[in-house]
């Protein structure tokens, strides 16, 4: 599954969940026991997303992907490289999704790594 469409729709679906401002909605799109990792700035584990999540949903309102690079390795089915802005600024930050696939076919994230 890992092609350009098929990871356009997991990152239109972020967008949309984002845009609710609902933590549990965006949230609902990593794994339990996923990580987040801001480059040299801090890691997040499990539980610790929602606090990361609900402060960038507090100051932003929209989040757009651009998408690099779509790929897959042995541990995770999609693996998305680019960039993202957010409320429509200039300034580009750069992301890694890595997702894996759940027993019931869907697509979660396991690990993001972002610079911001």
């Amino acid at each position: 599954m890992a092609d350009i469409a098929s990871a356009k729709k997991l990152l239109e679906d972020f967008e949309a969940a984002f845009a609710t401002g609902d933590t549990a909605k965006l949230r609902s799109k990593f794994t339990l026991d996923a990580t987040a990792v801001n480059t040299g700035k801090g890691e997040w584990h499990g539980a610790e997303i929602d606090g990361l999540l609900a402060g960038f949903m507090q100051q932003s309102k929209k989040i757009k992907f651009n998408i690099e690079k779509v790929d897959s390795t042995p541990d995770f089915e999609i693996v998305v490289k680019g960039d993202f802005t957010l409320d429509d600024g200039p300034d580009k930050y750069p992301y890694i999704l890595f997702y894996k696939k759940q027993g019931d076919g869907s697509y979660l994230i396991v690990k993001d790594e972002f610079q911001f």
